[in-house]
């Protein structure tokens, strides 16, 4: 749960940052991206690693086949 800022420079802050995040959010409480979008970024910057590490994994099998015995 978030907490409500006590000092009045921390009432600032959080006002800027609110009126800062409804400009791009189009003045709405709707979220800039939608659940699938986040979904499918995050599938596919998680999966990255692991096939580029099976491809230089397949790459240096075949430079090198010794190195596997």
């Amino acid at each position: 749960m978030l907490q409500r800022p006590s000092s009045n420079k921390d009432k600032v802050f959080w006002q800027v940052n609110t009126d800062f995040y409804l400009c791009f959010a189009g003045f709405s409480a709707q979220p800039l991206y939608t659940s699938s979008l986040i979904a499918t970024f995050n599938v596919v910057w998680t999966s990255w690693p692991t096939i580029g590490f099976a491809v230089l994994e397949q790459v240096s099998l075949h430079l090198n086949p010794r190195s596997y015995n």
